[in-house]
């Protein structure tokens, strides 16, 4: 499945950002998967990552000594995870890191440090009122939002079909497979979730025609 997502974390691994990559966003909204999409890609063997949601309790000792040695922490993480890690190769996911106080603190120390840290985080102004440690600074955060349509158009096959819609939304021209668009979402007639979902997407495209219409005119 792709996202757009992805983009943004490869520009980051690929420019040699410093500082480390905070995704934040609501759950569910696919941030693990991208995260791990790209790291996976980019790193391959080099790809570790720590989930805070289900190893709390094995992955918090970790981080039990002082946050600013990062260097440490990374040899800890290697032996946890039972693998070699070097600054040149490493991709690692910290996910839901909010989780762990001083893994969420330790951010900040590897700014600069040479390790491309990735985290992902659900709540965090939540997660950030009830901390005793500051939040980190020198760390670059992104927001992900939920699926887009053109996401989904991408999921289910029809990437010529989204190009199409974006290329005529750009030039503002009426898009004249507009009715063989709204089919990709119907697959679940007997669903009204689906149903529901499937008028909002109608109705969104229909405007949006009759306002490109009215522009063309």
């Amino acid at each position: 499945m792709r996202r757009g997502f992805e983009q943004t974390i490869e520009g980051w691994w690929q420019s040699q950002d410093p500082r480390p990559l905070l995704i934040r966003g609501a759950r569910r909204t696919g941030k693990t998967y991208a995260a791990e999409e790209v790291g996976r890609r980019l790193a391959g063997d080099g790809f570790v990552k720590l989930d805070f949601q289900t190893d709390l309790d094995l992955i918090a000792p970790l981080f039990g000594g002082p946050t600013s040695d990062v260097d440490a922490i990374m040899s800890r993480v290697a032996d946890y995870k039972r693998v070699r890690l070097s600054k040149e190769t490493a991709f690692v996911l910290f996910d839901e890191v909010q989780l762990c106080e001083h893994a969420l603190n330790s951010l900040r120390f590897f700014s600069g440090s040479g390790w491309r840290i990735c985290g992902t985080g659900s709540q965090l102004g939540v997660a950030t009122r009830r901390r005793h440690l500051p939040f980190p600074s020198g760390v670059r955060q992104e927001t992900m939002h939920p699926m887009t349509f053109e996401e989904f158009l991408w999921a289910v096959g029809e990437e010529q079909m989204a190009d199409a819609i974006r290329s005529h939304a750009l030039s503002l021209e009426p898009y004249p497979a507009h009715q063989e668009a709204l089919r990709p979402v119907s697959p679940l007639p007997g669903c009204r979730r689906h149903a529901r979902r499937r008028g909002r997407v109608r109705r969104a495209l229909a405007k949006r025609q009759s306002n490109l219409a009215l522009l063309a005119a």
